[in-house]
């Protein structure tokens, strides 16, 4: 695991918040901003190798503004990694994914213990064999409209973090 940025975690009101696992993000300016709303919420950010683009890019620094000293962000070289990394259990976790059959409206987020919420790729989602291996910790977000596929990550992140205000 390498700690990209490190800032001491504080004390805050928002308390059990999940960290947030972005598998193979691909664009870079939305990774600054959920690299961003992680700072505002108060939680950790995992990037799960490989990256669409370099951690040095500039869009990546635009986008995360001038909240980067209050990020903590890792980076890890895979997903078995990161569990490892973690000591991570699956049970401690929520995929997100727009195949999910059910919402994350339905799920009981005061009643399980919650670590992590792990995303897939903007462009191919969580990889196939998730799917099957981790079919009862899947959740989607709601649309309500058959009119878009899918929220973008970072407003999906946004939203998912959101749900965690109500417990």
């Amino acid at each position: 695991m390498v700690v990209i940025k490190l800032w001491p975690m504080v004390h805050s009101a928002l308390k059990n918040i999940p960290d947030v696992v972005l598998l193979s993000p691909a664009i870079a300016q939305n990774t600054g901003a959920i690299a961003r709303t992680c700072a505002g919420f108060n939680t950790k950010l995992h990037l799960v190798e490989p990256l669409g683009f370099e951690i040095n890019d500039r869009g990546l620094k635009r986008s995360g503004l001038d909240y980067w000293p209050y990020a903590h962000m890792c980076l890890h070289a895979s997903f078995e990694r990161f569990l490892q990394d973690q000591q991570a259990a699956i049970e401690e976790m929520i995929f997100l994914s727009t195949k999910a059959e059910h919402s994350i409206v339905d799920f009981d987020l005061g009643r399980e213990k919650l670590n992590y919420i792990v995303f897939g790729r903007e462009d191919a989602g969580l990889p196939k064999e998730f799917y099957t291996q981790f079919a009862h910790r899947l959740v989607s977000l709601p649309t309500h409209t058959q009119a878009i596929r899918s929220h973008n990550l970072a407003v999906a992140v946004g939203i998912t973090l959101g749900c965690f205000l109500k417990g």
